[in-house]
């Protein structure tokens, strides 16, 4: 199969909307920074100590309206403003025909996101579809980089890999510019690579049948769920929440959306279980912690683990754009 236009029209329902709003599909830069909670500016100002002598080569990172400082940066640093990522937003909507879907933000406005929807798709088989993102992302934090994120959604269960990232800004002010356009523009290749590799992969493990005793097997190896030793002096708390986080796969793997589309008991199947589970089971609670671990964190990092470990256990080569850092 190859890839697909498709003219999906519903917003991604990943952990990337949990903390945005929707924006209209001709929302100016103003509009959107409004819609993410981003319609600020940061500065950088001197550090003192008690006694009033300044800090060298330390500033604040603070927030002009409301006085939150969001850390501390190095010399070498200076802040792009999430101005720069709506105008970059409008750029590639306007002159590369993405789709603007949503805003928002985390921890106060401090790591600001746009998501903005392709007109790629694949249909992975029996009508599993899975959709392509771009999310800039802003994280006003020293030794963060800007971000444009390449994504693929499966639609049936809203469960999300990042494709890979291209850093659009590090240690110093890029504002925007067509340089920056460009760079973001980069995420459009690892998508269109990302979502040839995950088809291509979807079949092969499509054709792998796994028992549900060894999908259960499989999916425990993955979250690291083993059982304590009987002598350890903690034996009782840990045994019960080992017997808690069993519960939970078990629970998944019965309830996830989308079963009998990834193909019951076969290896797709698996990883689709593993990428829901970690998106829409584990930070369940809070969506801070869920976007955050899905997108760079624990979670980004299991699901690329688990496709490392599937295809060793099926016996292929693991695709290089999915397990890409």
């Amino acid at each position: 199969m190859s890839i697909v236009t498709t003219a999906l029209t519903s917003p991604i329902n990943s952990v990337y909307m949990a903390n945005a709003n929707s924006l209209p599909v001709d929302a100016t830069p103003s509009e959107i920074l409004q819609a993410g909670n981003m319609d600020f500016t940061v500065a950088l100002e001197p550090i003192y100590t008690r006694d009033g002598t300044a800090i060298p080569q330390r500033r604040a990172i603070r927030n002009q309206s409301t006085g939150d400082v969001y850390g501390v940066a190095g010399p070498k640093w200076l802040p792009t403003q999430h101005a720069a990522l709506a105008e970059t937003a409008v750029i590639m909507r306007d002159q590369h025909g993405l789709e603007l879907v949503g805003a928002g933000s985390t921890n106060s406005g401090q790591n600001g996101y746009i998501i903005m929807r392709t007109n790629n798709a694949i249909d992975t088989g029996n009508g599993d579809v899975v959709r392509g993102y771009v999310a800039l992302q802003n994280p006003h934090r020293y030794g963060y980089a800007v971000t444009a994120n390449a994504i693929g959604e499966r639609l049936y269960c809203a469960n999300q890999i990042v494709f890979g990232r291209g850093n659009l800004a590090r240690y110093h002010h890029n504002a925007y510019s067509g340089y920056t356009v460009q760079r973001a523009l980069s995420a459009l290749n690892l998508l269109h690579d990302g979502l040839n590799e995950l088809q291509q992969l979807s079949e092969q493990l499509r054709g792998y049948r796994m028992s549900a005793n060894e999908m259960l097997a499989f999916v425990r190896r993955v979250f690291g769920l083993t059982q304590p030793d009987q002598d350890d002096p903690d034996y009782a708390r840990k045994i019960n929440r080992y017997y808690n986080r069993l519960a939970d796969l078990t629970r998944t793997m019965r309830t996830m959306p989308g079963s009998a589309e990834a193909g019951d008991n076969t290896a797709w199947q698996a990883l689709n279980l593993v990428t829901y589970h970690a998106d829409h089971v584990q930070n369940s609670g809070n969506a801070e912690k869920r976007l955050a671990s899905a997108t760079h964190g624990v979670a980004a990092k299991r699901k690329k683990t688990a496709i490392k470990m599937l295809c060793d256990h099926v016996g292929i080569e693991p695709p290089r754009t999915l397990i890409a850092a």
